[in-house]
């Protein structure tokens, strides 16, 4: 994101066209280390489209499934500052 951000809320859109089963169990993560692994992930585990109650700060915003390898797809994310 540039610089420091306190973000409160976090909407992501998924694809409509096909793949919506590849958007499961995610995580998102705000914070300082460019590794977003290593930041702390806003609460809960989500599946689908949805809006995202975050209440974190940092540099970084990053969205994975842990421990899979394989495709995450989406189509938009969204980052909503306090």
């Amino acid at each position: 994101m540039g610089t420091i951000r306190h973000i409160k809320t976090v909407v992501t859109v998924n694809r409509v066209d096909c793949c919506a089963d590849r958007l499961a169990n995610y995580e998102v993560r705000v914070g300082n280390d460019p590794d977003v692994k290593k930041n702390p992930a806003c609460p809960g585990k989500h599946t689908g489209a949805k809006t995202i109650a975050c209440d974190l700060s940092g540099r970084y915003l990053g969205i994975i499934i842990p421990g899979v390898s394989g495709i995450l797809t989406l189509c938009e994310v969204e980052a909503y500052e306090a």
